[in-house]
């Protein structure tokens, strides 16, 4: 039985957090691998992607170089259309043998707005959630669990708190302020040379 983790965001730019993110995840619950999924257009972001799909890809693949366990996903950038992860996760189920495990890798800001999500139920019945409490957002709490996503379904991880975000990643290069540690050094150095944002 493989138990394979699925880590999805824009990645505009991947960050330290998200890594650390991925790297919980999969130490805690004994994970093979982690899918890095970057998303075409997300649905709950108004103003899209700033950096290209193809940037915002070989960014995710900078990162990950030398870590076997991560792997980049480019399933939802093949696909034409909203990003929705049921659509994400079904597609992958279909390549997995019944009794390997799914495990989404989220952050509980995004969790408890779950039920406002694609499908949700059918998401919830594809897979497990592996579910992080985030700077500002508090921790996982068990009494507001969405409704669509029965508790038993739900595995808590403890990440080191980073209060790191691609909004403020991209904040700080327009400002001229410093970001050079909130990224892996490639991921810097890429953005750097190709002024990016």
């Amino acid at each position: 039985m493989q138990r394979i983790g699925i880590l999805g965001g824009t990645f505009d730019p991947i960050h330290l957090a998200h890594l650390m993110l991925a790297s919980e995840a999969r130490h805690q619950l004994s994970l093979d691998q982690v899918l890095l999924i970057p998303s075409r257009i997300p649905p709950h972001k108004q103003n899209g992607a700033f950096a290209s799909a193809q940037q915002r890809l070989h960014m995710v693949q900078l990162a990950i170089q030398g870590e076997p366990a991560f792997k980049l996903c480019d399933i939802e950038l093949q696909r034409s259309g909203p990003s929705y992860s049921v659509d994400t996760v079904a597609a992958i189920r279909e390549t997995l043998a019944e009794h390997d495990e799914v495990y989404f890798i989220i952050g509980w800001d995004a969790f408890i707005l779950f039920d406002s999500w694609h499908n949700p139920r059918r998401l919830a019945e594809l897979c497990l959630f592996a579910v992080a409490g985030r700077p500002g957002a508090g921790t996982v709490d068990h009494r507001r669990y969405p409704e669509s996503c029965p508790p038993d379904r739900v595995r808590p991880i403890d990440v080191p708190q980073m209060s790191i975000s691609s909004t403020d990643v991209r904040s700080r290069i327009r400002d001229g302020r410093p970001y050079h540690y909130m990224l892996p050094e490639a991921v810097y150095q890429y953005i750097k040379e190709n002024a990016i944002y």
